[in-house]
């Protein structure tokens, strides 16, 4: 992970909690991103991500071993969203890459 992306967010903290966080940064990291934002939202607390489904490369696993890594980070980080006992309703908006949503407990 960015370790600019991680003081910067790290920073944000001490003004926590938050009622909104949108996710559209690097892949790989976006289960981080949803453990930082369940730590920081306060109960009723949107969470929405861009490219959950990745243009169709959500599954992919092949000679990109960075395309490997982001797929990879996006499954977990929905494994996240859909079996966090902090997040109360989630939903993907099927568009080509995808809108992923979760509300906070």
């Amino acid at each position: 992970m960015n370790s600019e992306a991680k003081e910067a967010l790290s920073k944000l903290s001490k003004f926590s909690p938050f009622d909104f966080c949108f996710i559209d940064a690097n892949k790989e990291d976006y289960p981080y991103y949803i453990k930082w934002a369940l730590k920081n939202l306060r109960s009723g607390g949107l969470i929405i991500a861009h490219n959950p489904l990745m243009k169709g490369n959500l599954f992919y696993e092949g000679e990109d071993k960075q395309q490997n890594a982001k797929s990879r980070g996006m499954r977990e980080f929905l494994h996240i969203l859909f079996t966090d006992d902090k997040i109360s309703q989630r939903a993907i908006i099927p568009t080509s890459d995808g809108i992923a949503v979760g509300l906070v407990k």
